[in-house]
């Protein structure tokens, strides 16, 4: 039996977006860090996808893998079916 997805609860939660200010003080952080030499090769990205980042991602991310053809299963595996069924069977619960 398939669950409801508690998604729709969620809604009022804000996704988290970098004001211009924000982004200025990462860019020159990262610049400040390259500069001694201690920058990370990658680091220059922002942390998070912003399109991403509120509590529905996962429904996004479900969403855009269903249009793209990806079987249920698949999905269901990239959304943390397989951590679920290892935690059950180490908990006992599944």
């Amino acid at each position: 039996m398939r669950r409801r997805s508690c998604w729709h609860r969620l809604r009022w939660i804000q996704k988290t977006v970098l004001t211009p200010e924000q982004k200025t003080a990462f860019d020159k952080d990262i610049a400040r860090r390259k500069q001694l030499g201690v920058g990370a090769p990658g680091e220059d990205r922002y942390p998070y996808v912003p399109d991403l980042n509120g509590p529905d991602h996962m429904e996004i991310i479900a969403t855009e893998l269903a249009k793209r053809g990806q079987p249920a299963a698949v999905i269901e595996k990239i959304l943390g079916a397989n951590f679920q069924r290892v935690i059950g069977e180490i908990w006992g619960t599944s």
